[in-house]
């Protein structure tokens, strides 16, 4: 490479936000700044997501839940009854 010449990779890039600073390939063409902003947007969208994803999983979960409780038929058991007789001198209480 003669002396004057740039290699292309390392031609100065404007931030892809049009905002006056330079970017770069590892910021995505954003400067630091606004790579910066854009990373804290996409973990506060992946945050919302993952939270709407478990309160629709925990609505899922209950209506099943409900669904099953519904489907469950009472059953009455009867044990036969066993009486035990109070030893004599003791009064019922009443």
């Amino acid at each position: 490479m003669e002396y004057g010449e740039q290699d292309p990779l390392e031609i100065p890039i404007l931030c892809i936000n049009n905002c006056g600073f330079f970017g770069s390939a590892t910021t995505m063409d954003m400067c630091s700044k606004c790579h910066k902003v854009f990373m804290m947007k996409m973990e506060q969208a992946k945050l919302v997501n993952e939270s709407s994803n478990s309160n629709k999983e925990e609505a899922i979960a209950a209506s099943s839940l409900a669904m099953r409780v519904d489907s469950v038929e009472p059953k009455i058991i009867r044990e036969a009854g066993k009486l035990r007789k109070r030893p004599e001198g003791q009064n019922n209480p009443r």
